[in-house]
């Protein structure tokens, strides 16, 4: 599962700045939260694309629905 919300970070200034997050689930029905990343901007395509080939470079593999 992947989802962003947005949350507010102060940096210097506070800001309104997405929180990309990927949680993978097992066999089992047990999940991990495989990766957490703050966005700079807006939630956009590419940011997704972003994470998503770390993810891949990583070793996560989507399993197709049955």
């Amino acid at each position: 599962m992947i989802d962003a919300i947005v949350l507010k970070i102060r940096d210097g200034a506070v800001a309104n700045r997405p929180v990309y997050i990927a949680v993978g689930i097992n066999l089992e029905g047990e999940r991990d939260v495989l990766g957490m990343w703050v966005g700079s901007g807006g939630e956009g395509a590419k940011q997704w694309m972003a994470w998503l080939a770390e993810l891949t470079n990583r070793g996560v593999a989507a399993r197709p629905r049955s």
